[in-house]
């Protein structure tokens, strides 16, 4: 996952539009190795316990899914080739305050939610 925040200046809908026309062809052209690739625009609600709206730390966490570890550590070789990293890098300067860019691993944990109730965990 890569957590994301919009340059300054960019209103949310500047930011998709870029994002989606010129930004993600970049990473499809250039991460071969990826299976799977979203975005999610993060949209600040209302919390349901105090009521306040407060705009996130991110705009964005784009996914992206790879076959393998391996897979995933070529990719990023592949990425430092000169002319993909120098065309990666300016088009990330039009859309991104680079340095609130994060990338993590996720861990995933699920809850089994039918097992949870019936078993009383979840009350």
């Amino acid at each position: 996952m890569i957590l994301l925040k919009r340059r300054p200046g960019l209103s949310m809908e500047e930011f998709i539009d870029y994002y989606e026309a010129h930004h993600a062809p970049l990473g499809v052209r250039f991460a071969p190795n990826m299976i799977h690739y979203s975005r999610h625009y993060l949209r600040p609600v209302a919390d349901v316990l105090e009521g306040s709206v407060r705009e996130p730390e991110y705009d964005v966490i784009t996914e992206v899914h790879f076959a393998s570890r391996e897979a995933f550590e070529e990719n990023g070789d592949l990425m430092q080739n000169p002319a993909a990293l120098a065309a990666l890098i300016a088009d990330e300067e039009k859309l991104f305050d680079r340095d609130k860019k994060s990338r993590v691993i996720v861990e995933d944990h699920e809850s089994d939610l039918v097992r949870d109730r019936a078993t009383g965990w979840a009350q």
